[in-house]
């Protein structure tokens, strides 16, 4: 499908044209979600040559792109690229929408995962935080992408060995995720699972005794 929208992109702009860069984006898009990084981080490069001579790099799209790719390099294990690309998108974002903002607030979610991933834990947990802030601003507070933070924010404070921030920030992306998605779903159980594992580090096993029970008996209804 997305091939043939490429086809016709070409014949009706060329291959020089925001159109066919923003098709071509669509595929690495497709690509990557069949855990072909490689390919999509190849195609990708490819629409964001073309955005940045078509458009400018200080371009809604063409940053849109450059953070996309940050996540594309990220889970082939290309840490710095992914690091590196974060930072210019959120430089990108913060420039084109002074302020808060959907792009810039995926931007420090995706920077703060970068620097989580090369140890960088007080900076990710700053950056995560400030995410999730500006989430709850312009999306509102029980949105997905805030319940992500949450989560995400919980494993890198367990991460930095700050057990019982990261059970308030688990805690946290439970009651969200519980609100969105129905009691049995994998989010929720996910959650469950990081709280589990956050009460045991702490040395707390017998406070998340709830916690355990509630994720077995969802699991035995799978």
């Amino acid at each position: 499908l997305f091939r043939d929208a490429l086809a016709r992109a070409k014949a009706l702009k060329g291959t020089e044209s925001a159109l066919y860069a923003m098709v071509l984006a669509s595929l690495a898009n497709a690509i990557d979600e069949q855990t072909r990084y490689g390919e999509a981080e190849t195609v990708l490069r490819e629409a964001i040559e073309i955005s940045i001579r078509v458009n400018g790099e200080l371009y809604p799209e063409t940053a849109q792109m450059i953070s996309n790719l940050s996540g594309v390099c990220r889970r082939q294990g290309k840490r710095e690229d992914a690091y590196q690309l974060a930072v210019r998108a959120l430089d990108l974002n913060r420039r084109l929408v002074p302020g808060d903002s959907t792009p810039t607030a995926d931007s420090l979610s995706r920077l703060a995962n970068a620097e989580s991933e090369l140890g960088k834990l007080d900076d990710a947990i700053g950056h995560m935080r400030e995410a999730i802030a500006m989430d709850e601003r312009v999306l509102g507070p029980d949105c997905h992408s805030v319940g992500a933070g949450y989560a995400n924010l919980s494993q890198m404070l367990g991460s930095a060995g700050r057990f019982s921030e990261a059970i308030l920030a688990g805690e946290k992306a439970l009651e969200i995720d519980t609100k969105l998605y129905a009691p049995e779903s994998y989010p929720v159980l996910t959650d469950l699972l990081a709280l589990i594992h956050a009460y045991r580090a702490s040395g707390r096993l017998a406070d998340g005794l709830g916690y355990t029970r509630r994720a077995i008996a969802m699991a035995a209804k799978v």
